[in-house]
């Protein structure tokens, strides 16, 4: 069992993961419970699992997962329930979960998603700072802003569980096309996390200790800066060629006053 530096069990999709439980009685002994089972919710609070678990030993259960990879990321709750000396018994506090996908899994959104991580440091699979589903809406915000720069044709969909980008024709992102749409993305996360030091101020005082983000503040408005220049040095060198020399010599000449003008008319 793999668990996260929150010591959260990692539950890996689309593959068979096994949690356990154990069950005591008023004296803190371990039992076997009467008719025990065990109820996992998704992030959404929608019962993903209900199920009657397996006895290993004395008052210890356990019960094999396998979640598609269709299911969302995010922390899932179970409850083990049974009755125990003619009382139910359930969990006030369940047994959180860290449900993620498999790291080497891929496909567009996982390629997307994957470089974005890589560009923000966002790279340790037990700890992620931003869920993947996050990501997908900001990557769709990416695709927004970069239409809305250079229209390319694509439309972004994103549902709790998958991110989709295709033109209107159906055809995928180009090379291109994902590069602007992955620079614009980490531009607009390290925004949010820069702003979000920011309404905290320069100085985090805790009982008397200070600590100065002004470096850490600095520090991500730089990389900040420069993912937004490398953005507008692509985005024009892209506009630029899409326009080839003789278009440019061909609407632009002189009337027969020597004045120049942009749109042919009289020859010279």
């Amino acid at each position: 069992m793999n668990y996260n530096n929150d010591g959260l069990q990692v539950i890996l999709l689309d593959k068979a993961e096994t949690i356990y439980r154990e069950f005591r009685d008023a004296d803190n002994q371990k039992t076997d419970p009467v008719s025990p089972i065990v109820r996992v919710y998704d992030p959404s609070g929608v019962r993903v699992v209900s199920a009657a678990p397996t006895k290993e030993t004395t008052g210890v259960y356990y019960y094999t997962m396998s979640l598609a990879s269709s299911y969302a990321e995010g922390i899932y709750q179970a409850y083990w329930e049974g009755t125990i000396n003619g009382q139910f018994v359930t969990m006030d506090v369940p047994q959180y979960l860290a449900v993620q996908k498999v790291p080497w899994q891929m496909g567009l959104s996982s390629e997307l998603v994957n470089s974005v991580r890589r560009m923000i440091g966002d790279t340790n699979p037990n700890n992620y700072r931003i869920s993947t589903q996050d990501i997908y809406f900001y990557i769709a915000d990416a695709v927004d802003a970069v239409q809305m720069e250079y229209n390319m044709g694509y439309t972004a969909t994103v549902t709790p569980t998958s991110l989709s980008i295709v033109k209107s024709d159906g055809t995928a992102p180009t090379a291109l096309a994902k590069s602007l749409f992955k620079i614009k993305c980490a531009e607009i996360i390290l925004t949010g996390v820069l702003f979000d030091v920011l309404f905290d101020g320069a100085n985090i005082n805790v009982a008397d200790i200070r600590i100065n983000m002004r470096d850490t503040i600095s520090g991500r408005k730089s990389l900040r800066d420069s993912l937004r220049s490398e953005f507008s040095a692509m985005l024009k060198q892209i506009k630029m060629n899409a326009y080839s020399g003789g278009s440019i010599v061909d609407n632009y000449g002189y009337n027969k006053y020597g004045a120049s003008y942009v749109t042919p008319g009289d020859t010279p």
